[in-house]
């Protein structure tokens, strides 16, 4: 386990060393991953914004997972960041990660 944060509705949101993110959602684990679309199993970071977006730091950049149905995974790499190597995110007043 490298991250643990508690997103707005409770759940507990688990970055790990080599099998991506899971989010305990109090009964059961949720389980994101490379075959989900995750870029890297190696998440370092992980945070959710205002509008629910969960944010995952990796190896391979930043992952954003969006709460609208289906997960829709978005990456951000290198072009786009000054580093692919991301370990840690925070969410500032203004709402820019």
């Amino acid at each position: 386990m490298r991250c643990v944060v508690r997103d707005r509705e409770g759940n507990l949101l688990i970055g790990t060393s080599d099998s991506g993110l899971d989010i305990f959602k109090g009964d059961r684990f949720v389980s994101y991953d490379e075959a989900d679309g995750l870029n890297d199993p190696k998440v370092f970071a992980v945070m959710e914004d205002r509008a629910g977006r969960t944010w995952f730091g990796t190896n391979a950049g930043i992952v954003i997972l969006s709460q609208h149905g289906t997960p829709e995974f978005i990456t951000m790499q290198k072009g786009q960041l000054t580093t692919n190597f991301i370990r840690s995110l925070k969410e500032d007043d203004k709402g820019y990660v």
